[in-house]
Parts: structure tokens; sequence; C-alpha cells
């Protein structure tokens, strides 16, 4: 698939997590806010943790392990995505990829908009950081890629631009 085709518009995606029931909602707006992995988010469900930030213009910082049991501690800057991973930890679960890209799939369809599903909005929000002036560093540091060029090959579809990442609200 080019990775023009995974990046989709940020008006596109607000309307669907508008459409989604509320759980799902929440797990989407984590992703956006995050760019993490579904099943990052889902460790982080499980077993994550929100600490506060000393850092001007980060709200908290959440907590979880990578896959490779690293730790991974991502800044939240928008309130909507820090009261969504609040609301995802009382809960303490996140279904399946397969489900929340049913709920996410049936919600574009009503919408009449092109189908994609959860494990795209990696891919969209580091392609958007870009746009909006962040720089390849930036997002791979954001993202928590070893190295840009992870960054570069697999996920961003534009040319380069300035710091800092920019997380756009999505309600």
């Amino acid at each position: 698939v080019p990775l023009g085709e995974l990046v989709h518009h940020r008006e596109r995606v607000r309307a669907v997590i508008r459409a989604l029931p509320p759980e799902t909602q929440d797990v989407l707006l984590l992703l956006v806010g995050t760019a993490w992995h579904v099943s990052e988010a889902r460790r982080f469900a499980k077993s994550g943790e929100i600490v506060s930030s000393l850092q001007p213009g980060i709200l908290s910082v959440l907590v979880t392990r990578h896959k490779t049991k690293k730790f991974t501690r991502t800044g939240v800057v928008l309130p909507e995505t820090l009261e969504a991973a609040k609301r995802i930890r009382a809960r303490g679960r996140i279904h399946t990829g397969k489900w929340l890209n049913e709920i996410i799939g049936r919600a574009c369809d009503k919408l009449k908009l092109p189908r994609f599903n959860a494990g795209v909005m990696r891919h969209s929000v580091a392609t958007w950081g870009i746009e909006a002036g962040a720089d390849m560093g930036t997002v791979s540091n954001f993202m928590d890629h070893e190295s840009k060029k992870t960054t570069a090959r697999w996920y961003v579809d534009t040319a380069h631009a300035k710091p800092p990442i920019p997380i756009m609200p999505m309600l």
C-alpha cells in the first residue's frame, strides 16, 4: 500500500471520532495524541501510568512498556487526549485491533467516508506533524524511534519542516 493511502485528512478523522461510541472514541483520541501502535495503547490500558510533567506545555506523561520491554514515555499536550487516557486506564482494557477497526469502519461507512483503521493513525500523526512544521528528528523522537531513517522510510509522506510536532485538537 502506498504510504499516501495510509494518511487520512484531519477533518475526516475528526468526523469519524465524533461518530464513534465513547470507548472507541477514547482509543482513537489516544492514538492521535500519542502516535502509538494499537498494541502500545492496549498495554497502557492494562498497566500504564499517567504521571505529572515538569515540562511547560506538557499536561502529563503517559508511560507504558514497549514490546521491547523498554518504557515508552509520551508527553500529552491536549486535554482531550489526557481525559481519554484516564478513562482508558479506568476501564483497564482496549479491545483488539480487529474490533476497533470494525467499529471505525462502520462509522466511516455511515459518514460515507473512505474507510481507515486504527493502525494508520500512527502514519497520519507523523505526516500531520511534518505538514504542520515539525522536523523529522522531532517527529522521530515523539514516535520513540531510535533513528530518523525509520520515521522517514515508514511514517512520513511529505517534505521536511521545523519543530515542534503540533498535535491538533480532534474534538
